[in-house]
């Protein structure tokens, strides 16, 4: 069961609100996109954070009403600059938690609760509709987990009209309470775990390189599919819960826009 902290998610919103005051205005544009599928990853809508990646369902809903946006996968906020190709933004984030039923790894090392985290983010498409870059930076503010900082660069490849390749990068990076929260092993929990106690540092802990196919079945419709590789690194690959440092990783899905 997740216990949050009123005084600092409302502190948080305040923050947000305030900051959204200052946006320029913007013209009033909504949408709406649905997708739904699975993928073999290691971020998992129902068991939380994976050491080993699992199949599990994917669904994922945004929303978007001029500046503000409400998605599932990335929280709720609103973006302070939308002149293109930049886009600069806020948001409140959940960083998800780890179950200790999730993996037998985890067994002794007790759950990791899920935390609301407050996020800023850029987008820069260098190259519209080829090339995108985002990066963002969270911190945990109701769990364990600390600062969280993620980097990732797409780029497609037309095909035909409806046809697209493209490819993935995703790098994951966290200071020391991040790490130890998800691959660290404390002095408790080596007792009950039996696992060596580890402390691991900060920075850069992941990366996962995905190549894909996507196929727009129509204005509205379209399903892609794409596999590729986690590797750990640096200190998560050191970690005692980590048996290997790569993964294969995959998915398949299909996207609705209203």
């Amino acid at each position: 069961m997740l216990t949050f902290s009123k005084k600092k998610i409302i502190s948080t919103t305040a923050l947000l609100m305030a900051l959204a005051s200052l946006a320029p205005a913007q013209e009033s544009h909504e949408t709406l996109e649905l997708t739904a599928g699975t993928n073999l990853s290691a971020e998992s809508q129902i068991d939380g954070i994976l050491i080993a990646p699992r199949w599990s369902p994917v669904l994922d809903l945004q929303y978007r009403h001029g500046i503000f946006f409400i998605d599932t996968e990335n929280g709720i906020g609103f973006v302070l600059r939308r002149d293109e190709p930049v886009h600069i933004g806020s948001m409140l984030d959940y960083q998800y938690g780890r179950h200790s039923t999730a993996d037998s790894r985890y067994r002794g090392m007790g759950d990791v609760s899920g935390s609301i985290a407050p996020a800023i983010f850029v987008e820069w498409e260098p190259i519209r509709d080829a090339i995108d870059i985002y990066l963002n930076a969270s911190k945990a503010v109701t769990g364990p987990a600390g600062w969280l900082s993620k980097l990732e660069i797409t780029g497609g490849f037309p095909l035909a009209s409806n046809k697209n390749i493209y490819i993935d990068i995703a790098a994951n990076a966290g200071d020391s309470s991040y790490a130890q929260a998800y691959y660290g092993v404390s002095p408790a929990q080596a007792l009950t775990s039996h696992n060596p106690t580890y402390s691991p540092h900060g920075g850069l802990l992941s990366l996962t390189t995905s190549l894909g196919y996507e196929y727009r079945y129509s204005k509205q419709l379209a399903l892609s599919a794409q596999i590729g590789q986690l590797r750990y690194l640096n200190s998560a690959a050191q970690s005692p819960l980590v048996s290997t440092d790569t993964y294969a990783t995959a998915g398949i899905f299909a996207t609705y826009q209203y």
